[in-house]
């Protein structure tokens, strides 16, 4: 949405920093960030933009070899691609919040890098649903789903330094980001 977004705006400029680690907005004199997690109290101020429903994954190679887990309690047998140090990923079942730990040999800094190597058929990620349509749609990967539990859905926000005095440029490009994810 930036490329159209900085068409309606001429005179803005923009300097975008993608990273998958968590930013210091204020140490690194940032505008805004966009998380895609549960948020930690702190001192940023904070506005939810939209849901992020996310899905298992695997690919077609990887479920032919491996077979496709059916319950929580499969995962620890199955190679799990996650983020760099996660030991355990959250799930929604119909009474609770739990975690499941989950290993395997391959993780990375990077949704992109753990989305390569599922299609590569390195084993089974847990990824945003809005990432992935596109590799769904043409059979690149396969959502995987369990009997007793979702992944645990996270919210979209945007996160400022504080609520007094911000730019209009930061509340426009936020208003246009929520419109855009409400599509």
């Amino acid at each position: 949405m930036i490329p159209d977004f900085m068409r309606a705006n001429p005179a803005l400029k923009v300097d975008l920093m993608m990273t998958d680690g968590l930013v210091d907005l204020v140490t690194e004199g940032l505008d805004l960030a966009i998380r895609i997690a549960k948020l930690n109290d702190s001192s940023l101020v904070a506005r939810r933009l939209a849901d992020n429903p996310r899905v298992l994954l695997a690919s077609p190679d990887y479920l032919e070899q491996y077979g496709a887990p059916t319950t929580l309690g499969d995962l620890p047998r199955h190679e799990c691609l996650a983020t760099s140090g996660t030991t355990h990923w959250s799930f929604k079942t119909p009474k609770h919040l739990t975690t499941a730990r989950i290993e395997g040999r391959f993780s990375a800094n990077s949704i992109e890098g753990l989305l390569q190597a599922c299609m590569g058929g390195l084993g089974i990620a847990n990824l945003s649903l809005w990432f992935v349509r596109d590799e769904i749609a043409d059979g690149r990967v396969k959502v995987i789903e369990l009997q007793d539990a979702i992944p645990e859905p996270l919210d979209v926000w945007a996160v400022y330094p504080t609520s007094r005095m911000v730019p209009s440029k930061v509340r426009l490009f936020i208003d246009a980001l929520a419109a855009r994810l409400r599509r």
